[in-house]
């Protein structure tokens, strides 16, 4: 709907591509966030990483291994917009304008007689959401030093020694509130392998005081993105499926 030459606020339009043209742009798109480089360089890698961890969760080590999960609060409605607009324009400078067509102003949300302004996060539904929401999570994990670093969109994994994914875990909460994300402690987990049970003891302790009401789970609860780790975390797997 156009009114006087110009369209409403909060007006939403559909553009809808030839088949060829909507291939060019996929394809322009992985040029420029450069994914098949990723992929090769960093896949072959970060497997790896994650069959050292998945190694020494199943021997006694001499020295402390744990992995980590993290999980951000309401993460996809709470990320600052400015943020994601800014990035869109730094790393894809060609679709920022139909990125902050979509995003400039609050989206409206109809809640009975009552309009609530949402001026925060990505629109629920919007399929163009998950990607200028991993442009800002990339930020947050290229800043981490931890050997072991996996994402899937807002739910991340580190293992490594001690004192990096400590560190680590600072940055996280530290880096996420400068952009809006808040940890969950509830959904934060933190698994330590090896070492004497006063070392482990001493580690939940210093994870706590950074991050109260974390998680420490039993081996047999071991998951990442839903898939069993170990052995005994099979069973109970499955039973919940």
């Amino acid at each position: 709907m156009v009114v006087s030459g110009r369209s409403p606020s909060g007006t939403l339009f559909a553009v809808f591509l030839p088949r060829s043209s909507a291939r060019e742009s996929t394809n322009r798109w992985r040029s420029e966030l450069h994914l098949s480089k990723w992929v090769v360089e960093q896949e072959a890698e970060r497997k790896r990483l994650f069959t050292l961890l998945v190694v020494s969760l199943r021997m006694k080590m001499t020295v402390v291994v744990f992995m980590f999960k993290i999980d951000f609060k309401n993460a996809f409605n709470t990320i600052h917009r400015d943020k994601l607009l800014d990035l869109v324009r730094e790393v894809l400078p060609n679709y920022h304008s139909f990125v902050w067509q979509c995003y400039r102003f609050p989206s409206r949300l109809i809640y009975g007689q009552h309009i609530l302004a949402s001026a925060r996060g990505v629109q629920q539904g919007d399929p163009l959401g998950p990607m200028p929401f991993c442009l800002a999570i990339e930020v947050l994990t290229n800043k981490l030093t931890s050997p072991l670093n996996l994402g899937y969109l807002d739910d991340g994994t580190i293992g490594g020694d001690c004192s990096k994914v400590l560190a680590d875990f600072c940055t996280l909460i530290s880096e996420g509130i400068r952009i809006g994300l808040q940890l969950n402690p509830s959904k934060t987990e933190l698994s330590l392998q090896g070492g004497t049970a006063g070392e482990r003891e001493s580690i939940r302790r210093a994870f706590s005081l950074v991050c109260p009401g974390i998680i420490s789970p039993f081996r047999a609860e071991l998951t990442l993105l839903g898939a069993p780790l170990l052995q005994e975390a099979s069973e109970p797997a499955i039973e919940e499926k």
